[in-house]
């Protein structure tokens, strides 16, 4: 079974980055022009995905301990309106 935790940006630990960062640079990270994967680092994903602290968050999915997945959203009022950016990654 998959669970899930949900981690507000100022709850996200340098442990938990880090393992997005593994997952993300050994399954994903391949673009057809590029010779060999494009690595995300821990404090690649902390300054990109997680900029402001307050509208960013993580959720990270495990089963059976192993770290499967990830979403990194933000959300943002901008002109009135509510904006929402979100990135996946699952390895399943």
């Amino acid at each position: 079974m998959v669970t899930y935790r949900k981690l507000a940006g100022c709850n996200v630990t340098e442990t938990d980055l880090q393992r997005c960062s593994e997952l993300f640079s050994g399954h994903y990270g391949v673009w057809r022009n590029q010779k060999g994967r494009v690595r995300a680092t821990a404090a690649w994903l902390k300054r990109e995905l997680l900029f402001d602290e307050a509208a960013c968050l993580l959720v990270m999915a495990e089963e059976a301990g192993r770290h499967v997945g990830h979403a990194f959203a933000c959300q943002f009022e901008l002109d009135g309106h509510v904006s929402t950016e979100l990135g996946v990654q699952m390895a399943m």
